[in-house]
């Protein structure tokens, strides 16, 4: 998951499980490969939802609210279609390379506590 300043996993997983879950994220931010078929998935969601936001007025108001309080930074930039629709594999493979590293990352685990 991922939001204007944070990219993030959950998984629920039993204790048992947990170095197979690390396992896993590991292999996904080192190994991902971006097919195609995935990419243009995303961006149709992405665009979907970018659609609904333009009839939802919180949306709308928070969309004027962050570009008149953050001007040209990007927390007062959105996305658009155009700007959607511009990304490439290679932008998003790029973008992996440099930005999602284990190093420099922060970890949240929490559990579930079960009384018996």
């Amino acid at each position: 998951m991922a939001d204007r300043t944070d990219f993030f996993f959950r998984q629920r997983v039993q204790e048992s499980e947990l170095d197979l879950a690390f396992e896993l994220i590991g292999d996904v931010l080192l190994n991902a490969t971006f097919p195609e078929e995935d990419l243009e998935r995303e961006r149709g969601r992405t665009l979907s939802a970018l659609r609904l936001a333009k009839s939802n007025p919180s949306q709308l108001a928070n969309k004027f609210f962050s570009a008149a309080i953050y001007g040209d930074h990007p927390y007062g930039r959105t996305a658009t279609d155009a700007s959607v629709n511009s990304i490439t594999r290679d932008d998003v493979s790029d973008y992996a390379g440099t930005r999602l590293r284990p190093e420099g990352r922060s970890e949240e685990h929490t559990s579930e506590l079960q009384s018996h």
